[in-house]
């Protein structure tokens, strides 16, 4: 079994799926901590953004020195607002439940903190 990120990258470069038209718009990633971290599949990742996207942002710190998103590789709710950070410079991406739940934390932090 390999995962859908190595599937694509390899379906990519053999050149045995082509891409008829790249989604213009601005976009980034959050990388999830199984794949990057587990598989080291942070290049292939690229990758498959760049062949599938014209405009692809990438976010600092990256690979393995990303933040966390506290979301547990989709199986438990987060409890820190962690997320917000890496996606205050962010735009364009589309957020998971979790990510979302991390801005909403983290913007609740920020004005109960002041």
């Amino acid at each position: 079994m390999i995962h859908a990120v190595e599937f694509y990258y390899d379906l990519l470069k053999e050149g045995k799926i082509k891409v008829a038209k790249k989604y213009e718009e601005p976009i980034t990633i959050q990388e999830p901590c199984n794949i990057i971290r587990g598989l080291g599949l942070g290049d292939k990742l690229r990758y498959i953004m760049d062949a599938t996207c014209s405009d692809f942002r990438d976010v600092t710190p990256r690979y393995e020195h990303n933040f966390c998103c506290a979301a547990g590789g989709g199986t438990v709710r987060p409890a820190r607002p962690t997320a917000s950070r890496r996606l205050a410079g962010a735009f364009g991406g589309l957020l998971c439940r979790f990510c979302l739940d991390e801005r909403r934390l983290g913007l609740l932090e920020r004005l109960l903190l002041r």
